[in-house]
């Protein structure tokens, strides 16, 4: 990009064949349908975790420098124009974007299978070098599903995991799983993001958690002051309808009460 600076210019976006000001919905409606390209696993930049329901880099993509730098683009974007985006990332992303690397303490929420494993190791008991027969290597299946290994140190896979060096095991576990395994591909979405966030304080007036919710809204749902908030035209609170209309509306799960809410903002 020539200029940087021009991604802090005001966004309007304008649908090919669409007449329409764009106040906000057109936006809205452009960034989600970027989103929810990106970010299908079928595009293969970013794997879908069905128990955390958090997506995670693709080591393995063949997507290049520039597509990952253009995602972190999107999200620098989205909290300069104050957009909320359906995209659940591990909260250690948003550590990482603030300078910080993922640790043993991060992969509890954005890999709680792997970390449940690791734990149960730092306090197994009895002798783990005869009951565990682990070495300094880390072994994953790629998207090809050839099985891929890699030492964890120089020498690792000679190096038996035993009482004395297996909290030194966990986190360089850690530590690859969450920053070198994806190095290359995080290091572009890290270059996108700040490229429209650096001059701005938003690493020193917000945590990671609040970077994230910037991103993609406060995850606490309160249908009650939904309802409250709600105008009507031709209809009041206390019309049969609107008293037919939210008792249906409180017997939706979460997920449907949210695409309604989509549906009458443009916004999720």
């Amino acid at each position: 990009m020539d200029n940087p600076q021009d991604l802090k210019k005001q966004l309007y976006v304008e649908f090919d064949g669409e007449q329409g000001i764009d106040e906000g919905g057109v936006s809205k409606e452009f960034f989600q349908l970027i989103t929810d390209e990106i970010f299908n696993p079928d595009f293969g930049m970013f794997a879908y975790d069905e128990d955390t329901r958090q997506f995670w880099f693709n080591p393995d993509s063949f997507e290049n420098d520039a597509q990952f730098t253009l995602v972190g683009i999107l999200l620098g974007l989205a909290i300069y124009n104050n957009i909320i985006l359906d995209i659940r990332l591990p909260m250690v992303v948003y550590r990482k974007l603030m300078g910080k690397l993922g640790t043993l303490d991060d992969m509890e929420l954005s890999h709680p299978v792997l970390y449940s494993s690791l734990n149960q190791l730092m306090r197994h008991e009895g002798n783990v070098e005869e009951d565990i027969m682990a070495t300094f290597t880390l072994s994953r299946t790629n998207m090809f599903g050839e099985t891929i290994s890699h030492s964890l140190k120089e020498g690792g896979a000679e190096l038996s995991v035993t009482n004395e060096n297996r909290e030194e095991y966990c986190h360089l576990y850690a530590d690859y799983m969450l920053n070198k395994m994806v190095e290359k591909q995080f290091n572009a979405f890290f270059k996108g993001f700040h490229m429209v966030t650096d001059e701005s304080p938003i690493e020193t007036l917000f945590t990671a958690e609040e970077i994230e919710e910037l991103v993609c809204g406060s995850s606490a749902w309160d249908l009650h002051a939904l309802e409250d908030s709600t105008e009507y035209d031709g209809f009041d609170a206390g019309s049969e309808t609107i008293k037919h209309f939210w008792t249906v509306v409180h017997g939706m799960d979460v997920d449907d009460q949210k695409k309604l809410l989509q549906f009458v903002s443009g916004e999720k």
